[in-house]
């Protein structure tokens, strides 16, 4: 594992470019960092768990808008959060409550995920 630089990536068609604030260490991260995952391209960078402002929407972008804060779980077959900035589809973030730091959004994001099931059921 090394630290490098990153090309900005541009978000496609709908999906948002997020300027990443925080991104908590999800246990997946750690457990593939030495692994890493056959779906990868390489340079990968790791980071599931991520909170930020959107800096720009791709086409047919519609209920996310630039400078919201959002906060997402990342797929692991995309480049992940730990970067400055990051794209994920725009139909997996969620508008960060006011009030709720970047810190506490991406650190909830694995335990909410865990809950949501077993509160529908």
């Amino acid at each position: 594992m090394q630290v490098g630089n990153s090309k900005k990536s541009v978000p496609g068609e709908g999906e948002v470019l997020v300027q990443v604030h925080a991104t908590a260490l999800n246990p997946v991260d750690y457990k593939t960092a030495t692994g890493g995952n056959p779906s990868w391209s390489y340079p990968h960078i790791l980071g599931l768990d991520v909170a930020g402002v959107v800096e720009e929407v791709g086409a047919n972008v519609t209920d996310i808008q630039v400078s919201d804060r959002v906060v997402y779980h990342g797929d692991l077959t995309k480049k992940g959060g730990f970067a400055e900035y990051t794209v994920t589809t725009a139909h997996t973030v969620s508008v960060i409550p006011e009030g709720v730091s970047f810190e506490a959004a991406a650190a909830a994001t694995l335990c909410c995920l865990h809950c949501i099931p077993s509160a529908i059921l």
